[in-house]
């Protein structure tokens, strides 16, 4: 028998099997997938790592990891530019809030949705403009949805500018190296679902589903970190309605991202496209854009929140033709100019992927009830964590899932 079952090996479950297994005690990874790193996916282009799911690194325990394993973690270069109808002009605040939703979640008083918020000022959503566009692109969120003060407490703890490093190897590097720092004394189960978790204070039993059939484990505790609409149908019996009520306050996000790769960097040549880093087109279905790095030229074309949500219900072609022609109607240019340099597309539906649901978490309205009472250890045996139940506005990021992880097992640790 484990002490621990880790539900999930993303790097939140890595992170806690290092915490134990540094503090000599056993726990057993379980995860559904085939491969360890959750919403982490690298994939290798001619040489060149393309990044499917999440990609940029702030300063906090990922880039600790990345460094520890001899990667280069870098900040690109590059201009931040508008685009509209083909003109395009320097805009370097357009991926921070300000004007009307800086207004906005000052607000005093009860927590409300950002919607509700912007009414209550009287701005519509044509007078917000990027505000609205800062929050559905970089939050994944839905401003009808929302809370104000999960906003605020979020953007005062890291905004989109805390999180502006890369990885020249890949977001994956991180998951590799933990996954071989624990492998020789944490063993891994891969492609084996968690059905049913059954549990007294300091006993439980998980029901995992694989190739076999159904199985049982048993453990002392359970540390839980899979993604959040993972996390709200997985059975626990006895159930824990404070963990449900909390789970009720937190949503998750869409996002949609397609990586195409070409044969050269031909936007460089396009007057007001020179060593631009980021695009922002605001309207169509992928309104933002941004390069890649490598020995391979790319562009990923970038939708959040309401749009991602609807893009979900499209094929990958179907994806990959929206992308290609939003890059167009970016750059002002014909789309034949584009279909002829690209080589290669790529795109990972997260939201149509039963093991994520979605992209990352955000909260709803008086959210932050929510993550004290998942950081609260259910009778020392039942553990949350992962980047849904990071809180601290840290959730929706790799720092977040690291971070809830190693103190899930920490309250393991010292729990009588």
């Amino acid at each position: 028998m484990s002490d621990v079952i880790i539900v999930g090996g993303g790097l939140s479950g890595l992170a806690a099997a290092y915490e134990l297994a540094q503090h000599g005690r056993t726990a057993t990874i379980v995860e559904a997938r085939t491969r360890l790193g959750g919403r982490v996916l690298t994939v290798d282009h001619a040489g060149t790592p393309l990044e499917l799911g999440a990609e940029w690194i702030g300063p906090g325990p990922v880039r600790d990891v990345l460094e520890r394993s001899g990667a280069t973690v870098y900040e690109p270069d590059g201009r931040y530019v508008r685009a509209r109808s083909g003109d395009t002009e320097r805009g370097a605040d357009m991926a921070e809030p300000h004007g009307a939703l800086t207004r906005a979640l000052a607000l005093p008083g009860a927590d409300r949705t950002l919607t509700e918020a912007l009414s209550e000022l009287d701005f519509t959503r044509g007078t917000v403009g990027d505000g609205l566009e800062y929050v559905e692109g970089f939050h994944a969120a839905d401003p009808d949805d929302v809370g104000i003060r999960w906003i605020a407490l979020t953007e005062a703890a890291q905004t989109a500018g805390a999180s502006s490093y890369r990885c020249a190897q890949g977001a994956g590097r991180a998951v590799d190296f933990l996954a071989r720092v624990v492998e020789p004394s944490v063993p891994v189960l891969l492609d084996s679902e968690v059905t049913r978790i059954e549990w007294s204070a300091g006993s439980v039993t998980v029901t995992v589903k694989g190739n076999d059939g159904p199985r049982t484990l048993a453990a002392r505790a359970a540390i839980i970190t899979v993604p959040l609409p993972v996390l709200s149908a997985l059975h626990i019996d006895p159930d824990v309605p404070r963990v449900r009520d909390a789970l009720g306050l937190l949503r998750m996000g869409h996002a949609m991202k397609v990586v195409l790769a070409f044969d050269a960097p031909f936007w460089l040549d396009i007057d007001g496209f020179s060593n631009v880093l980021f695009m922002f087109r605001g309207a169509g279905e992928f309104p933002t854009f941004w390069r890649g790095d490598g020995n391979v030229p790319t562009l990923n074309a970038w939708a959040g929140g309401p749009r991602a949500r609807r893009l979900a219900a499209l094929s990958d072609p179907q994806l990959i033709e929206h992308a290609a022609a939003g890059l167009a109607a970016a750059l002002g240019v014909g789309r034949r100019d584009v279909d002829a340099h690209v080589v290669a597309a790529h795109v990972h539906n997260w939201s149509a992927d039963r093991f994520a649901g979605g992209a990352y978490s955000y909260g709803g309205v008086n959210a932050l009830d929510a993550y004290p009472v998942l950081a609260e250890p259910v009778d020392g045996t039942l553990f949350f964590a992962g980047e849904a139940a990071a809180g601290g506005g840290y959730n929706a990021s790799m720092e977040g899932a690291m971070k809830s992880g190693t103190a899930a097992a920490r309250s393991f640790l010292v729990r009588k």
